[in-house]
């Protein structure tokens, strides 16, 4: 057979599997139908006490494109603009100045910011740094702080007194709090994935007093009959020269780690070994700051409250917590920081202040629907926290429909939709856009049809593997056929 029908038929054949490959691909891909966008909030004061009023609210909502399921790169993301205008006129009843410290809250990184190149250090507030904050059509300084927004297990909320100019203070985290680091290698595993095998560290009944353990892989933890504590992960021989590391706070001890098949149960010793490679002592606040450099747009004192912030949150009402999973601290916190403005605000007595605040607002993207739709969400209830409040009047300027909104009220004017109120409303600002004012619901698989994609899947994966099959035989007839027609040449028939 010649080479160039050989060659022909190679790429004849790769390029029908290549096909077939690319239907498999795009059959089983299951797409995300939904991006989570982030909450802004109204301007809150950090002091408990303040005789300031706000006699009147207006916003104003800029919507005029639609963000992306992903931001590319900075420059993409700095190009959006879609931002909220708050602006609120103060009175001051009291017969003295006052000086207020106020803050604004204007939500996390979205989704489709941060899973895109890292995008929550990356990006950190330069899209707030595009916009101001006023005082009688003056610009004042702002600051950008963050404290902890929401944790794998709990959603900390708006919290103004978090916003602290000091390390937070906690009856056992403090600062100088000793933390001992170790670090052990897993090798000469046998067990594969049908026999999973248990990497455990061990901490002895006499020597788990006044301490707590975090382990830089997730583990389930517990107590055994014999009052240690147990700290466990499932492994496999493809685990062998992983290091695992377990972190204990407090006073110095002792912690084990060996290979069980099943430590909580058997309690029988397994196949391999964990080996003791390094121990070393760092303080808490190391171990805090260990995902902080000069580098990020974050102070040094945010980073480190937030970290403690989420320790106390997990901790909950259990002073005696033993085990801290720290979920937010485990991916590196800065996705899951919440954006403040702070500035000053001083009003003479008896006077009046307006006070405009702007800032980047990100909405949900639900795909879902056809096209898609734009989820907003705006925090009235800050404002509950004020002494007196007044009216409140809402402007959306925007080429999309305004599909949903709650509360409603909404009315078009002068190709705006437009709302006043004389109090605020009981219930958050949420409101939907989208391109079209009837978008279609999606087909896709709901809770009472859990087994409809996976049909679907399977009916894929049976095409594909005939596809596959027919360019086999296919790529066996035409040698065959180039055999014998070579076959016949060399004969002369």
């Amino acid at each position: 057979m010649k080479r160039k029908t050989a060659r022909r038929i190679v790429c004849f054949a790769c390029s029908l599997l290549l096909a077939c490959l690319s239907v498999l691909s795009a059959s089983a891909n299951s797409a995300l139908n939904y991006w989570f966008g982030v909450d802004a909030g109204g301007v809150m004061i950090r002091e408990k006490t303040c005789p300031l009023e706000i006699t009147h609210e207006r916003l104003i909502f800029r919507l005029n494109e639609q963000p992306p399921i992903h931001f590319s790169d900075v420059d993409e993301f700095l190009g959006y603009g879609n931002c909220v205008s708050a602006e609120y006129t103060f009175y001051n009843p009291a017969d003295y100045w006052v000086d207020a410290v106020l803050l604004f809250p204007f939500g996390l990184l979205p989704d489709y910011a941060v899973e895109a190149n890292g995008g929550a250090s990356r990006y950190g507030s330069l899209d707030a740094r595009k916009y101001n904050v006023y005082v009688d059509g003056y610009p004042v300084r702002k600051q950008v702080r963050y404290t902890l927004g929401e944790t794998e297990s709990s959603h900390i909320g708006l919290d103004p007194g978090a916003v602290e100019n000091e390390y937070r203070k906690d009856p056992f985290f403090r600062p100088d709090l000793p933390v001992t680091v170790y670090t052990y290698r897993v090798s000469g595993v046998e067990a594969g994935e049908k026999n999973q095998v248990q990497l455990v560290f061990e901490c002895k009944e006499d020597s788990r007093q006044n301490c707590a353990f975090y382990t830089e892989q997730i583990m389930d933890c517990a107590d055994s009959e014999d009052k240690s504590f147990y700290m466990a992960d499932w492994i496999t021989k493809a685990d062998n020269g992983r290091t695992f590391r377990a972190y204990r706070f407090g006073e110095a001890g002792s912690v084990s780690a060996g290979i069980y098949q099943d430590a909580y149960e058997s309690k029988k010793k397994a196949t391999g070994q964990a080996e003791l490679v390094k121990t070393e002592t760092v303080t808490f606040e190391d171990f805090a700051l260990r995902g902080w450099n000069d580098r990020i747009d974050v102070p040094k004192v945010d980073y480190y409250n937030a970290v403690v912030q989420e320790i106390q949150a997990e901790r909950g009402n259990e002073p005696n917590q033993t085990f801290y999973q720290l979920y937010s601290y485990r991916d590196g916190v800065l996705p899951h920081l919440m954006r403040w403005y702070e500035y000053q605000l001083s009003v003479g007595p008896k006077k009046k202040a307006v006070n405009s605040v702007n800032a980047p607002i990100y909405p949900g993207i639900n795909r879902e629907y056809d096209p898609a739709v734009y989820e907003y969400t705006y925090l009235t209830s800050p404002a509950k926290s004020w002494k007196k409040f007044g009216g409140l009047e809402v402007e959306i300027e925007t080429p999309y429909e305004l599909i949903q909104s709650d509360p409603g009220g909404f009315e078009k004017k002068d190709g705006k939709y437009v709302m006043f109120r004389d109090s605020l409303p009981e219930r958050e600002l949420k409101f939907s856009l989208c391109t079209v004012s009837d978008p279609h619901p999606v087909e896709h698989r709901t809770a009472d049809e859990p087994a409809s994609e996976t049909v679907s899947t399977v009916f894929f994966i049976m095409a594909a593997a005939v596809l596959i099959l027919a360019v086999i035989g296919i790529c066996v007839w035409l040698i065959i056929r180039a055999v014998r027609k070579s076959s016949k040449n060399r004969t002369g028939k």
